[in-house]
C-alpha cells in the first residue's frame, strides 16, 4: 500500500472520550486508560491477505510504532484505525467505543501525514486555524487556540511566513498544531520525518516526542526506520507480511526479540543457524 494522501481525509476530529474511569482497588495503582484498541482485524485484497488478525492496544499517553517493511501491512492498520478502509473482520475501539462502523469524520481522529498538506497561499496563524474558521467558531475562540498552539509548537517568530517561508521541520509543527486545534483523541502519524534529511529527523522527533508527552495525547506512528522506531515508541509492534510478529518496549524488542524475525530485522542478534 502506498502512503495516505491528504486529500483524502481532512484531520478529523471529535469530542471528548466517551470511556468511563473506575477506581483502582486500595493499595494498588489505576490501570493504564484504554485510548485505542484494534481487535482481530483482517483485510484482503482482491484475494490477497495484507493483514491476519492484529491486536494491540495503545493507552492514553502512549506512542506505539508500527514497524515494518513496506508491504509489512502498517499503512493499511493506518487507514483502517483512520476510516479510509473497511476491515474483513474485527473492530475498532477509540476510548471504548466501537468506531468500526463509523465515517473517518466522526471518529475524533487527527492525522499528520508525510506531505504536510498546508495551504501555501496561508501564513502560519491561517494554517493552524482554517479547520476552526470553516466550522464557523467564535473568533475570540479561534485566535486563543491558535495563539496557543503557536506557542507550543514554538513557531512565534514565524506565525506571518507563509509555508515556502519554512524548513521542513517548522511546516512540519505548522501541520501538527493544525491538527491539534480540532482536540483530536488520538494521533496516527504517517511516516512524517520520511521528507526531512536525517539530522531534522533526529531533532524533529525528539521534539514530538517532548510534545505528545506534554499534550498527553495517544499516538500511534508507521515507519519502517528501526532508530526512528526504537527512539519514539513507548511500545513497538514489529509488523511482517501483514502479521504482528512482536509488540513490547523498545527494551524488549531489542534485547529480546522472540522471532528470527524480529532479531535481524532490529538487528538485536548474532543468530546460530542450525543449532
Amino acid at each position: 500500500m502506498e502512503n495516505m494522501q491528504p486529500e483524502e481525509i481532512t484531520n478529523t476530529f471529535g469530542g471528548e472520550s466517551e470511556a468511563e474511569s473506575v477506581a483502582a482497588p486500595e493499595g494498588q495503582s489505576a490501570p493504564p486508560e484504554i485510548a485505542a484498541s484494534v481487535r482481530s482485524i483482517s483485510k484482503s485484497f482482491k484475494g490477497t491477505v495484507v493483514l491476519e488478525d492484529i491486536n494491540f492496544d495503545v493507552a492514553v499517553g502512549e506512542s506505539l510504532v508500527l514497524l515494518g517493511a513496506s508491504g509489512s501491512g502498517k499503512t493499511t492498520i493506518l487507514r483502517i484505525i483512520a476510516g479510509l478502509e473497511e476491515p474483513n473482520t474485527g473492530r475498532v475501539i477509540l476510548h471504548g467505543k466501537d468506531v468500526t462502523e463509523l465515517p473517518a469524520r466522526e471518529r475524533g481522529v487527527g492525522v499528520i501525514f508525510q506531505a504536510y498538506a498546508l495551504f501555501p497561499r496561508m501564513k502560519v496563524e491561517q494554517n493552524i486555524g482554517y479547520g476552526l474558521r470553516i466550522r464557523k467558531r467564535p473568533r475570540k475562540e479561534i485566535k486563543e487556540t491558535v495563539d496557543g498552539l503557536i506557542k507550543l509548537v514554538r513557531l512565534e517568530e514565524h506565525r506571518d511566513k507563509y509555508p515556502s517561508q519554512l524548513s521542513g521541520g517548522q511546516q512540519q509543527r505548522v501541520a501538527i498544531a493544525r491538527t491539534l486545534a480540532y482536540k483530536p483523541q488520538v494521533l496516527l502519524f504517517d511516516e512524517p520525518f520520511g521528507a526531512l534529511d536525517a539530522q531534522m529527523r533526529v531533532r524533529l522527533r525528539r521534539e514530538i516526542h517532548q510534545l505528545l508527552k506534554q499534550v498527553n495525547l495517544p499516538a500511534i506512528f508507521i515507519t519502517h526506520d528501526q532508530e526512528e522506531a526504537l527512539e519514539l515508541g513507548d511500545h513497538i509492534a514489529v509488523l511482517n507480511a501483514g502479521r504482528l510478529e512482536q509488540i513490547g518496549t523498545p527494551d524488549d524488542i531489542y534485547n529480546r526479540p522472540e522471532t528470527e524475525y524480529v532479531a535481524t530485522f532490529l538487528g538485536a542478534a548474532n543468530l546460530l543457524l542450525g543449532v
